[in-house]
């Protein structure tokens, strides 16, 4: 599928320092760890042989910067998603993008989220769909817009997937933290109140799927594809090798909600499309799948392949999937256990997460109504 060719008002982008992931604004309190310098022509993007991007935002609190490098084209250009808790309630004006080299900026976009973890529809510049809030490099003014994720990308030639676009974020503790992805290695560590075997830090981790309503759906083994903050066992990150070892990743708060952007070597999921959306789509008005829920079933069961065999599910319905904010659950007492009784423990051991699209009616083996943690209303 092809994005509209949107360009901006005006362009040119001027010198900027970047960092990765971090800001250099000294009226953000945030610390700056220096990164590549897409003006530099040896960047350490460059010399990967990928593409160097910058994304500098302003507003009345002050600039923030971004920079980073966009991954391999072919492999999966979709993947870069940067949220950070330390700007999500600033207010910013506008936007000024830089892509280099030349080659790779006529391809690259970037779309702003106002929900966490990219989560959600795309902030529309323009207060319209018709851009599909995806913008190529250059300069750009908007009212005043808070934005708590930046998802920078390559369009390489996506095909588009049939399904609901649905992101699944877990977080080891309670209240959604840590809320920043860290690697949990020397330079980028946290105490995540976990110890199950010595090891306290752990990283929040996410799913992102195409899923077709009333379908199987991703059975997801998030223990053996483990990441934090992209950083593997096979990169040699000995934190994420040792919960692998012990046999779980712990869960302490969930979110999940509609996604409409892209990700890996995919397009959109064709029933969450940003712009020109067949109508209706599944979270427009009059979608025939208002009385569906999402339901996402956790299991810490070895090489588990049976959806009726789990430890505790999150069900979120129609309304609070597509909200603003998504489902939310900051602890686990709004999970359920198969015989319909809350789950009180904490953290949630899991190898697998598999999610549903189906009827809120079906599905569960409970002996009471459940309740979603974000809404507090029985289905």
């Amino acid at each position: 599928m092809e994005l509209p060719r949107r360009w901006p008002c005006r362009h040119g982008h001027g010198s900027a320092a970047v960092v990765l992931a971090s800001s250099l604004a000294s009226s953000f309190a945030f610390s700056a760890a220096l990164g590549p310098s897409c003006n530099d022509p040896s960047n350490e993007c460059r010399v990967l042989g990928q593409g160097c991007a910058s994304l500098r935002l302003s507003g009345g609190g002050g600039d923030l910067v971004r920079t980073w490098c966009l991954g391999e084209f072919a492999d999966s250009p979709g993947n870069t998603f940067d949220t950070n808790g330390a700007w999500g309630d600033q207010e910013f004006t506008s936007m000024s993008f830089f892509v280099e080299p030349a080659e790779s900026a006529i391809t690259s976009y970037v779309s702003l989220f106002s929900a966490d973890y990219c989560s959600g529809r795309p902030v529309y510049i323009d207060g319209g769909d018709g851009d599909a809030g995806a913008y190529l490099p250059g300069d750009y003014s908007f009212g005043p817009t808070v934005v708590k994720c930046i998802h920078p990308y390559y369009w390489a030639d996506r095909a588009n997937k049939p399904g609901v676009g649905i992101k699944l974020v877990l977080w080891p503790d309670n209240d959604f933290l840590p809320y920043d992805q860290v690697t949990c290695l020397a330079d980028d560590w946290v105490d995540a109140g976990v110890d199950w075997f010595g090891q306290k830090c752990a990283s929040g981790v996410d799913g992102i799927y195409c899923i077709e309503p009333d379908e199987m759906g991703p059975n997801d083994g998030f223990l053996q594809r483990l990441d934090f903050a992209g950083s593997t066992s096979s990169q040699g990150n000995d934190v994420v090798q040792s919960y692998q070892d012990w046999g779980s990743y712990p869960v302490g708060s969930v979110a999940i909600q509609a996604f409409y952007s892209v990700a890996g070597e995919h397009g959109y999921c064709e029933q969450t499309m940003p712009y020109k959306q067949a109508s209706p789509g599944f979270c427009d008005p009059g979608s025939p799948y208002s009385a569906y829920c999402v339901w996402t079933r956790f299991s810490d069961v070895a090489d588990n392949g049976d959806w009726d065999t789990y430890d505790a599910q999150a069900v979120a319905d129609h309304q609070s999937v597509c909200s603003e904010q998504g489902a939310m659950w900051a602890n686990l007492k709004g999970l359920t256990r198969p015989d319909g009784s809350a789950y009180s423990d904490w953290p949630l051991p899991i190898k697998y997460a598999w999610t549903r699209i189906m009827p809120c009616g079906m599905g569960r083996r409970l002996g009471q109504p459940v309740r979603n943690a974000s809404r507090g209303v029985p289905y």
